[in-house]
């Protein structure tokens, strides 16, 4: 995801935390499909390893690797004990 220097620098190690990516679904989801429709192989085997699980993606991948965004930011902060960023 793009990000400002200064707000990345904000954030340094933090996990967006899951009400920020849910806040920022349609941003995330509109680069999600620009970098699917640009780089398919590379974007879905990257998506698959981290979210989904699933090596072909059926044609409602959205919601599943969202949900796994959301999922994999919680155990980042709720488990691993990583400190949770929203802007």
């Amino acid at each position: 995801m793009p990000a400002r220097d200064r707000i990345n620098a904000q954030k340094r190690d933090a996990i967006p935390s899951p009400g920020f990516i849910a806040s920022r679904h349609d941003a995330i989801c509109s680069y999600w499909d620009l970098l699917a429709e640009s780089y398919p192989d590379l974007f879905f085997s990257e998506i698959s390893a981290a979210l989904t699980g699933k090596r072909d993606p059926d044609s409602d991948w959205i919601k599943p690797a969202f949900e796994g965004l959301i999922q994999k930011s919680r155990y980042c902060i709720d488990i691993r004990g990583y400190p949770a960023w929203a802007l």
